[in-house]
């Protein structure tokens, strides 16, 4: 972002463009102070435990699919074999 200094003293936001590797811009005056100033980005210890943090749900998830998975076979095992026992005589 580009400020400018006006004859009163105030800072006043500028457009600008890209052109290749410099900023634009439009100066009403011949003598101009400017301020340029650097976009805060996300800071990279936030980006790196953001990426960290959505790999480890997506393990934790497939892990508690598997997880599901086998308990749900086991119970249809123990009722199938409860079915089993009750067709052939043997309670418990």
């Amino acid at each position: 972002m580009v400020y400018l200094r006006d004859a009163d003293g105030s800072w006043r936001k500028v457009d600008t463009t890209e052109d290749g590797s410099y900023l634009v811009f439009t100066a009403m005056t011949d003598e101009t102070t400017l301020a340029a100033v650097e976009k805060p980005g996300i800071p990279l210890p936030i980006l790196i435990g953001g990426a960290v943090a959505a790999v480890l749900l997506v393990i934790l998830s497939i892990l508690g699919h598997k997880h599901r998975k086998k308990r749900l076979a086991e119970k249809a095992e123990q009722e199938r074999k409860r079915a089993e026992e009750t067709e052939n005589g043997w309670f418990y």
